[in-house]
């Protein structure tokens, strides 16, 4: 996991715990407000009251809410601004009680949980904005204090308080991000060097291509995380009449063929392609984020420039290769794409070979 699936993975607990805080805000006032005695210092006339602490703060909060939950759902928003977006959210609410009970020192110190909160995705700009804003809101909600309650002295002593926690906060924060940052190294070499182990295990050795196990893992990846606007196709690939290859030139001359084919694949970059060996001669190339005529023309210059390669020991004699090709859909099964183009390519075979056929996918249903 990197360090954005595990900033993803915080989002979701933190917003619904900012949801919870702005309702826990909401009942909290109404319980004040229902119970005289519980209001203290807070000392005005009923409608004033739901007015300044109930219906204001509600709707403040919950409009925090609303545009945090659309730009955390957003697809054009950058994992960093949603970042930001979490932390914001927690800090307005605070602010928002620190503003109007600023007469304690335990709710002036309420925008320290931001910061620490801010730990949680490792970036030190981050929770230094959040420090910078929570020492501007205290100064604000101590200007806004002296107008509604009447003891200043305690208040000042109070924003002294809280100044001092929201201080320590940060460099408590600043400790948790080094441990963080520090660990993140850690997890990331040791990730890496297994990755590498990993990949190592899914080379098939003689074509360097993904082998059988490789391909598995990684069509279930795409599968998984299978995105409309991001189409996938499949390329089977047999070459046509390798046994007699093999035995009119020799199984080694066979393997040249074989490195020879996955090369020109190579070739054609890993970006958006990626090559397994199926096993024995076929070989599968998976494509991705291109659209269909695209895909084709690529496997078709594949063909095109797998036959064109002369090799010493067959003279003029050129080696082609049948080709399936078909577009995932999702009302087929790993399996089933597999079948599809192995079909394909089944017809490629006993069509004249040398050739990639492509059926159009409403036809595939007759094929399954």
């Amino acid at each position: 996991m990197n360090i954005y699936d595990f900033q993803k993975r915080w989002r979701k607990p933190l917003f619904i715990i900012g949801v919870f805080f702005s309702l826990a805000c909401m009942f909290m006032e109404i319980l004040v407000f229902v119970i005289p005695q519980f209001r203290m210092q807070v000392k005005c006339t009923d409608e004033v009251y739901k007015v300044r602490y109930i219906y204001v703060p509600t709707i403040l909060n919950m409009s925090a809410v609303i545009v945090s939950f659309f730009l955390l759902t957003s697809k054009r928003v950058s994992q960093r601004v949603k970042n930001y977006t979490i932390c914001t959210l927690i800090l307005f609410i605070c602010v928002v009680i620190q503003n109007l009970h600023g007469i304690y020192a335990s709710v002036l110190s309420l925008p320290s949980l931001a910061i620490f909160v801010s730990a949680v995705f490792a970036e030190n700009r981050l929770t230094y904005t959040m420090t910078v804003v929570s020492m501007v809101s205290t100064l604000s909600s101590y200007v806004i204090g002296q107008k509604l309650f009447d003891e200043r002295d305690i208040y000042i002593a109070n924003y002294i308080i809280a100044s001092a926690i929201i201080i320590v906060a940060y460099f408590c924060s600043n400790l948790l991000l080094r441990f963080i940052y520090s660990n993140l190294h850690t997890v990331k070499k040791g990730h890496t060097n297994e990755e590498r182990l990993l990949n190592k295990m899914r080379i098939d050795p003689l074509t360097g291509l993904y082998n059988r196990g490789g391909m598995d893992s990684i069509m279930d990846e795409l599968i998984k995380n299978y995105d409309p606007e991001h189409t996938l196709y499949l390329l089977m690939i047999d070459i046509d009449n390798f046994k007699r290859v093999n035995d009119t030139y020799g199984h080694q001359n066979g393997d040249v063929v074989l490195r020879t084919l996955a090369q020109v694949i190579l070739d054609m970059g890993r970006k958006d392609i990626i090559p397994c060996r199926y096993g024995g001669e076929e070989i599968c190339v998976m494509f991705k984020n291109m659209e269909i005529d695209d895909a084709l023309r690529k496997a078709n210059q594949i063909l095109s420039d797998f036959r064109s390669v002369r090799y010493d020991f067959a003279g003029d004699h050129s080696i082609t290769f049948s080709g399936g090709f078909a577009q995932y859909d999702p009302k087929y099964s790993k399996d089933d794409w597999i079948k599809i183009a192995d079909t394909r390519l089944y017809y490629a075979k006993h069509n004249g070979k040398n050739r990639i056929i492509s059926i159009p996918v409403e036809e595939t249903e007759n094929i399954i």
